[in-house]
C-alpha cells in the first residue's frame, strides 16, 4: 500500500486504533501540537488518553509512542511554521504523498 500522511495526531491514532489505517502504512503524522519537552509530551498523552483514546487508552498511547519513537510525528510549530489543522484547508485526515503535495 502507498504510505500515508495524516493530519491530526489524536484523530489519526484513533483511526489506527480502530483499524481504519494500519500503523505500517503511516509515513508521517503532521500535527498542530507544540510538544517541546518530555513533560509536554507526557501531558498530551495523559489528556489524549482520557478524551480521544478512552475506548482503549493503553493502545492509543502505545501507537503514539511508536509513531514518536520511529520519528513519524512532525510538529511544524517547533520550526516556527504554521500548525496543521484538519478544518483549515484539509478536508480529510489521510493523504498519499502526491495528494498531500497537491494540497500544499
Amino acid at each position: 500500500m502507498t504510505k500515508l500522511i495524516g493530519i491530526s495526531l489524536s484523530q489519526c491514532v484513533m483511526d489506527i486504533m480502530n483499524g481504519r489505517v494500519q500503523l505500517e502504512d503511516v509515513a508521517m503524522v503532521k500535527t498542530s501540537t507544540l510538544l517541546d519537552s518530555s513533560e509536554s509530551w507526557e501531558r498530551m498523552i495523559f489528556t489524549y488518553r482520557r478524551y480521544y483514546w478512552s475506548a482503549d487508552p493503553d493502545k492509543g498511547e502505545a501507537i503514539a509512542r511508536e509513531l514518536k519513537a520511529s520519528d513519524r510525528i512532525d510538529q511544524p510549530r517547533l520550526r516556527g511554521a504554521d500548525a496543521f489543522h484538519v478544518a483549515d484547508r484539509y478536508r480529510r485526515r489521510w493523504y498519499t504523498l502526491a495528494e498531500f503535495l497537491a494540497v500544499e
